[in-house]
């Protein structure tokens, strides 16, 4: 596979394609937290407690770089 692509899922909708995301994600201080900037974000945490594979983390953030239609903080 030279390319992988999602069609018709948000930046919003992605973290829920990430199961292992997901568990943690619904440990963040904020309901609406996109795992990339917020401060007390619980999947960040994981990450570097090494809970979640910094390689899932890495793909999660390269897909959701990705949505032109998603806003950079």
């Amino acid at each position: 596979i030279k390319s992988f692509a999602l069609w018709n899922i948000s930046s919003e909708e992605l973290s829920s394609y990430f199961q292992d995301l997901q568990d943690f994600g619904n440990l963040c201080k904020y309901e609406d937290c996109t795992h990339l900037h917020e401060p007390d974000c619980a999947v960040k945490k994981a990450v570097d407690e090494g809970k979640i594979p910094k390689i899932r983390y890495e793909s999660y953030v390269s897909l959701h770089d990705e949505d032109p239609n998603h806003s950079r903080a």
